[in-house]
């Protein structure tokens, strides 16, 4: 069986692949994805290349096998929304996506080192949250769940509800 690697330091990244049964490794890429979006004004070419970043670094400690990498930003009135800084960061994202409709874009790459494939694409989602109380956006960022996530929340965890 060819070695499978999962380029990325996210939780639910790692637990996506786990749950479809896949025997993989975990090797976090090293790179500064704040970079790649200074420069790009289109954002699903600087998150595809920021997907693509992270699988092309973990190619410098791997020769063989096959390498998933992926990145997600949101999007709401112009601003591009990343991980939170901190507390205070993540309860201003949420603040922001209240009642509001945002876009999600993520790339997904799959770099296949034995055959020289490469795979990359981009999907983009509408999300809409309801309205959200000081209380539940305060209750929220307290968990931690949004503080590592891309405009401060997991769409598959308690921000589902």
């Amino acid at each position: 069986m060819r070695k499978i690697i999962l380029a990325s330091s996210s939780p639910r990244r790692r637990r996506l692949l786990e749950l479809i049964g896949l025997n993989f490794e975990v090797i976090p890429p090293d790179i500064k994805e704040k970079q790649v979006f200074g420069d790009v004004s289109d954002l699903e070419e600087a998150c595809k290349k920021v997907a693509l970043l992270k699988a092309r670094n973990v190619t410098e400690k791997v020769k063989s096998g096959i390498i998933i990498s992926a990145d997600t930003i949101g999007l709401i009135n112009n601003r591009i929304l990343t991980k939170p800084k901190n507390k205070e960061d993540a309860k201003k994202i949420l603040k922001m996506l209240s009642g509001k409709e945002h876009t999600v874009i993520t790339a997904l790459v799959i770099l296949d080192l034995d055959n020289k494939k490469e795979i990359v694409d981009v999907v983009k989602t509408r999300v809409k949250f309801r309205k959200l109380s000081n209380e539940e956006i305060n209750n929220y960022v307290e968990s931690g769940e949004p503080l590592d996530k891309a405009a401060a929340y997991a769409i598959q965890g308690r921000a589902a509800s």
